[in-house]
């Protein structure tokens, strides 16, 4: 074995690493999908989720450059002599498809989630503006009381 079929072995485990890499994204997103439903959403869970897809993410960043850059010294070479690497070629191909559909569903599930998330902050935005609310007029009356309370105290004080 020459070194241009140890590097087309490395790029077909390259791919074969970035399919599984993408396999645990989903399911990151998947189980973010699944906090978002819950009524009440936990957001350490979420954050928790959020922070393991990023070092996956990471990891599929680092598998991309080296991929590239294997592809690029090996481009001529392979396509030089595609006859003899033709299985390999065709391994690669059915990855590089994998790969892309795990990419669509990847963006899908993340598409949902956007919304969700965005449904949820909305939400949230609008009780905090209820409770600002509240909390002033809660606020207001109050004050408005005290005020009313020591005038007519003043007036008892005056007539004694």
């Amino acid at each position: 074995m020459d070194n241009n079929e140890t590097y087309i072995q490395v790029m077909i485990q390259s791919l074969n690493r970035k399919r599984e890499v993408l396999e645990q994204i989903i399911e990151c997103t998947q189980g973010q999908e699944l906090v978002l439903r819950e009524e009440e959403v936990d957001l350490d869970d979420f954050g928790d989720l959020i922070d393991e897809k990023q070092k996956w993410i990471e990891q599929l960043n680092l598998l991309d450059t080296g991929f590239e850059k294997l592809f690029e010294r090996m481009q001529e070479e392979i396509q030089l002599r595609r006859e003899q690497y033709k299985e390999e070629i065709i391994e690669m191909q059915g990855l590089i498809k994998e790969i892309t559909d795990l990419s669509v569903v990847l963006q899908t599930s993340e598409l949902r989630n956007k919304v969700r998330f965005e449904q949820y902050s909305m939400k949230k935005k609008k009780e905090i503006k209820a409770f600002k609310m509240s909390n002033t007029s809660a606020s207001k009356y109050y004050q408005n009381m005290a005020n009313q309370h020591q005038g007519q105290s003043y007036f008892l004080d005056k007539k004694k």
